[in-house]
């Protein structure tokens, strides 16, 4: 089985699980949550490995233990950070540097990373009263079960490629409590999102599938050469928006895409399980449009768990932010190269240092133009 075939199988595997959970009642949250931890544990041996299944339980079950037990202490959320961060390193290191061969299941990890991590930041804000809003709603007043941890892991819609849900939204989906109390649903926000996702998964795998990124091009002109690599990276970026678009869809099936009722046209928007925001990340105004519009689950939880941890230095949270982003990301079948980390650091001294001083000065200068008409009227 290939990677595009693994692709598929999973991606089609959330339809008819979806339609499979939903028939189990919410009084029943137990069986949901063995649903999930039994049709994904299949899944990962079926088209992974063991080894894939192995991490996704170690790193549950120990991060339970150090939230039960030190749950409320300051250091908690940070050293399960660093053991899950530790972990998926070598998780990483095993697919794509000492065994590149092997079958790649890093992507569960990454996933489980976010999901474990934020769970340790809302268990340890349980015990809080100086929260911001963002947090308090995500706070983790009473510590669940294991099964209940073990059935946000192994949670079928996002195991894979996301969302990333926040451990309340699972609580209340699967108990189908607050936002979920009752069904709601868009057929047309279904089809269309269906069909998106459809329609870009097949230009990705037939009209820009000729355009490899390895390919040699030292014989073609430089104008071609920067063709072919804008044409490759529109690929290599649809190949994402197609997964994502579809697992959206399969959320939106069920009670999980509704997200609220929109205070100012008094309608059910439905946007919770979007990951992608396909117009907004191919025409971003600004580097910070970009980064919220892709993968924006991924984007939650860099501001979430670390940059808003850091409320006492934001020029500390900026670079600690886009490091845990270049980790988080893995190697990328390469060494450790100087490059990929310098990557990383010129996108943040561009989007903090350069970004933020052209908008003040082009604020100045807008803000100076008004003043001078305003006189001269």
């Amino acid at each position: 089985m290939d990677d595009t075939q693994r692709y598929i199988l999973l991606i089609a595997s959330q339809f008819p699980l979806a339609f499979l959970f939903q028939q189990i009642p919410a009084a029943n949250a137990a069986q949901r949550h063995l649903f999930s931890i039994v049709t994904s544990s299949v899944l990962i041996l079926t088209v992974y490995d063991s080894f894939c299944l192995l991490n996704i339980m170690s790193a549950t079950f120990y991060t339970f233990l150090l939230t039960s037990f030190f749950g409320r202490l300051k250091f908690t959320p940070w050293l399960v950070f660093g053991l899950l961060m530790s972990h998926m390193t070598f998780v990483h290191y095993v697919h794509q540097i000492a065994y590149p061969d092997s079958i790649d299941g890093s992507a569960t990890m990454m996933v489980l990373v976010m999901k474990l991590s934020s769970f340790a930041w809302s268990v340890f804000d349980g015990g809080q009263t100086k929260l911001s809003l963002d947090q308090r709603q995500h706070k983790i007043d009473k510590m669940p079960s294991l099964l209940t941890l073990y059935g946000y892991s192994f949670f079928f819609l996002g195991v894979w490629i996301g969302p990333a849900i926040e451990f309340t939204v699972y609580h209340d989906f699967v108990n189908e409590k607050g936002p979920f109390d009752q069904p709601r649903f868009s057929r047309s926000r279904i089809f269309r999102t269906l069909v998106l996702g459809l329609g870009i998964f097949y230009l990705s795998s037939t009209v820009f599938q000729q355009f490899d990124p390895a390919s040699d091009l030292k014989e073609y002109s430089f104008i071609y050469k920067l063709f072919y690599l804008h044409m490759a990276a529109i690929g290599f970026r649809l190949k994402f928006m197609a997964g994502w678009k579809l697992v959206e869809s399969a959320c939106l099936t069920t009670r999980l895409g509704f997200n609220k009722i929109d205070p100012k046209t008094n309608r059910p928007s439905f946007d919770r399980c979007q990951n992608v925001d396909i117009m907004r990340v191919e025409f971003a105004e600004n580097v910070k449009m970009l980064a919220e519009s892709w993968n924006h689950y991924t984007h939650l939880w860099l501001r979430r768990t670390v940059y808003d941890r850091f409320s006492e230095n934001k020029s500390v949270a900026n670079v600690a932010t886009y490091l845990t982003s270049a980790l988080w990301h893995g190697f990328y079948r390469i060494k450790i190269h100087p490059s990929w980390l310098l990557f990383w650091l010129l996108v943040w001294i561009f989007v903090d240092a350069c970004w933020k001083t052209v908008a003040k000065a082009c604020e100045a200068i807008v803000s100076c133009q008004i003043s001078q008409i305003q006189d001269s009227v």
